[in-house]
């Protein structure tokens, strides 16, 4: 119920702390990112990566 207003809120203070700000236009795309997120954090990192 909140969350234009607090989303709002968020970019404005982003921007004034110089943090990037991503939004979706819609649901689909804002679950997709999440999805495609989800699972680059659940890879297991190259051997040569984990060493160096």
């Amino acid at each position: 119920m909140h969350y234009p207003a607090v989303s709002e809120i968020v970019k404005t203070t982003a921007a004034e702390f110089g943090v990037p700000y991503l939004e979706n236009e819609t649901f689909w795309q804002a679950f997709t990112s999440h999805v495609r997120t989800l699972h680059r954090f659940g890879k297991l990192p190259d051997i040569n990566e984990a060493l160096g």
